[in-house]
Order: C-alpha cells, then sequence, then structure tokens
C-alpha cells in the first residue's frame, strides 16, 4: 500500500474495546477499500485481527485474546465477526443505495461499489474522518473539512435565512469569525447575536488564537434590532472524544462568558457511526439530553442534495488518493 495510506502492511484495527462494534465495523469497511480485489470476507477480517493481534498492532483486548484454546479462540472470533457484519448489514440496510458498499446475503463478504459515486464519496470521507490515527498525514486537513461540512449540516438543520458560520481563526480559512485572536472573535460573537460578553480582554491570553470550544454558530437574522434570536452552537469531533467535547458548546459551558436573551440550541457534528446493530443509539447515556447530536447517518440524510458540490472541496483528492491506495488480497 502507498504512503499515502498511512500505513504500509494495512490499517490498524480500533484501540477501542471490542464492545464498541461500530469502531470495528469501520475497519472492516477500511480493509474492503484497501483490499486490491474491493472486497473482504469475514474469514479475512478475523484473520486480520488475529493477525494484528499476534504481531502486537492490536492492543488492549486484542492482546488479551491470547488465552484459551486454539478452538475457543475460533469460536469467540466468529462471533465477534458476525457482529461486525451484523452492524454492516444495518448500514446498508439503512443507507441503500447511498451506502458505497455491497453486502451479501449470509453476511459474510462485504464489497465495494463497483460504480462510484458522488455520495459515496461523501460516506468514504466521513469514514476516513472516524479513523484519524490511520490518516496522520492528512488529519489536519480532514478535521478542517469537517467543519466545512458540519457547516453545511447547520444549514440544513436551520430555517432558511438563517447565518451559518465557522467559529475561530484557521491559516486556511476566511470569514467573520475568523481573526486572529479569541477575544476579537468573542466580541464579533457579542454583536452579531446581540448578548452581552460578561469577559474582558485580560481574561484572556494574547497567544490565544482557539476557538472557545466553539466551532459553529448560526443564528437566523429577525429583521430589527432587538434581541432575542434563533441560535444554534456546534462543536465537530472526528473522534471518540465527542462525548466530552459535547458539553464545549453548550450554554451551560458558555452562560459564564456571554448572555443571551434566549439560550441558544447545541449541537455536535460526529462523522462516527456509533449505533447498535438495530441502528439506535450506542452507549445511549453518553448522549447528554441538551445536546443534538448528528452522526454519520444524519450528516448523510441532511447533505443528501449536495454531495456534487461537496466533492469539489480540496480534501476529496485526498479521499481519491485514499480509494486508490490498495494491498494484496488477504
Amino acid at each position: 500500500m502507498s504512503s499515502s495510506s498511512g500505513a504500509s502492511v494495512g490499517y490498524s484495527p480500533p484501540t477501542e474495546p471490542l464492545f464498541d462494534v461500530h469502531h470495528w465495523a469501520d475497519w472492516v469497511e477500511l480493509l474492503c477499500v484497501a483490499n486490491i480485489d474491493g472486497a473482504i470476507t469475514s474469514q479475512m477480517a478475523a484473520k486480520r485481527a488475529r493477525l494484528a493481534r499476534d504481531t502486537g498492532e492490536g492492543g488492549g483486548e486484542l492482546a488479551d485474546d491470547a488465552s484459551g484454546s486454539r478452538a475457543e479462540i475460533s469460536d469467540e472470533w466468529a462471533v465477534r465477526v458476525e457482529e461486525w457484519f451484523h452492524h454492516l448489514e444495518m448500514r446498508a440496510s439503512f443507507l441503500g443505495e447511498a451506502y458505497p458498499f455491497a453486502i451479501a446475503p449470509d453476511r459474510r463478504k462485504l464489497s465495494l461499489r463497483p460504480n462510484f459515486e458522488a455520495r459515496h464519496r461523501v460516506y468514504l470521507f466521513l469514514l476516513i474522518s472516524s479513523s484519524l490515527r490511520n490518516f496522520k498525514r492528512h488529519q489536519s486537513q480532514l478535521t478542517s473539512a469537517f467543519e466545512t461540512i458540519g457547516a453545511r449540516g447547520m444549514e440544513k438543520l436551520m430555517p432558511a435565512g438563517a447565518e451559518i458560520h465557522v467559529f475561530g481563526a484557521s491559516a486556511h480559512r476566511t470569514g467573520r469569525f475568523s481573526l486572529p485572536h479569541l477575544w476579537d472573535n468573542l466580541v464579533e460573537l457579542e454583536r452579531a447575536l446581540r448578548g452581552n460578553l460578561l469577559v474582558k480582554k485580560d481574561d484572556y491570553s494574547k497567544h490565544d488564537h482557539g476557538d472557545g470550544g466553539l466551532d459553529l454558530v448560526g443564528w437566523l437574522p429577525s429583521g430589527d434590532s432587538a434581541e432575542g434570536l434563533l441560535v444554534m452552537f456546534g462543536q465537530c469531533a472526528c473522534t471518540e472524544d465527542w462525548t466530552r467535547k459535547q458539553f464545549s458548546s453548550s450554554i451551560d459551558k458558555w452562560s459564564s462568558t456571554i448572555t443571551l436573551q434566549t439560550d441558544p440550541r447545541n449541537s455536535i457534528f460526529i462523522p462516527l457511526c456509533p449505533r447498535k446493530a438495530d441502528g439506535n443509539w450506542h452507549k445511549k447515556q453518553d448522549h447528554s439530553r441538551t445536546t443534538l447530536v448528528i452522526d454519520r447517518f444524519r450528516l448523510l440524510h441532511l447533505l443528501r442534495d449536495l454531495s456534487d458540490s461537496l466533492v469539489a472541496l480540496p480534501v476529496f483528492s485526498v479521499v481519491d488518493s485514499i480509494l486508490k491506495d490498495k494491498e494484496d488480497a488477504a
């Protein structure tokens, strides 16, 4: 496999527990993308997982799998891989023609669709962005592009005519809230939302060029100058720590920074697919009742009419490069 994939012998397995089946299903999809035949069977997936364990590439629960008889271990892996493919079947059923893979009726083989469309490339972007440890070379480009795509998703959530902006400085971004220092962006936020800042400039380091935990902000212009707007705050997260990050854009976090006439609706956009095989949320206890979670499925639904424009983003050259990277059949 060429170096643009971030690995010479295949993609590393997840570091998350085996209980988090969605991460392992993602890994199977990546292996399918990388395989020279454009397909992977359940037997091949089990073989790759055992190889990762034996070479020390797979830590955690994979490393713990070394005990037990060969027959016991084989049976355990058969059950695990069946769970992964059952989850993949749910994705295929939920997404239909928008899913870039086809799964065999017996749930033992996953194959790339022969004719790739724009919506399939969007799915691959979200898949790749969910596995940044395998794409460290492109991590900054992927996360930055995900904020842009998250903003398009927020635009679909808000009423027509809403203003949506990415918040915070970036070397490659322009816009209303792309000023060099966090304080300057906060002042602009106060002006845009007709709020009242509760902080002062000397509360922030002159070297603070961050976003304060706010990636996206949207509001609906009201046609007047009175206080009180329909506002949405948002965070974008590409890793499992989204469960913590969902609070960084919440009103509980921001109420000590700015007061608004009406509390903003909080949201978090993630490229992951944290769901069970029945389509419901995986680990429901991780979801805050005050945060709207927009995951891979919901993003694909919101952006279903925008695929052609999204794939024009520069990051999709990375997606195409990864799609072309192939390794020998397992």
